[in-house]
């Protein structure tokens, strides 16, 4: 008994000390895609406003986020600077965009949404 237990607790730290750093996606891809494209709870889709392929829309193309997010904010990882964005919109306006993003994910979605949406935006390279 006490051997699984210490198996369960390795587990766990393993798999919560990547996300503490910051540097590993802590949320299911595919679940953030459907999340993505449907809204979830918040009934507002990112799709509504950005696109993946580079094409223009109200906001700009998630196309290469991944790697773009990596060098917006100075000290801030992309998981971070993504983090950021959906919760707090307003602290990262893209060149050419006005703050017209929808406010409030961070109240409607909870943080396991919002985690497999990051991991699906990370995998946008």
């Amino acid at each position: 008994m006490k051997r699984a237990s210490a198996i369960l607790i390795t587990s766990t730290a393993l798999v919560l000390l990547p996300a503490a750093c910051g540097s590993a996606p802590i949320g299911d891809p595919a679940r953030g895609q459907t999340l993505f494209n449907s809204g979830g709870p918040s009934k507002v889709p990112c799709s509504n406003c950005h696109t993946l392929d580079g094409s223009y829309r109200v906001g700009p193309s998630l196309e290469g986020i991944a790697s773009s997010a990596e060098s917006r904010v100075e000290g801030m990882s992309a998981q971070q600077y993504l983090r950021e964005s959906i919760t707090n919109p307003s602290a990262h306006i893209a060149d050419g965009y006005t703050d017209t993003m929808y406010k409030d994910y961070g109240k409607e979605l909870e943080a396991q949404d919002i985690n497999n949406l990051i991991a699906f935006l990370l995998e946008q390279k």
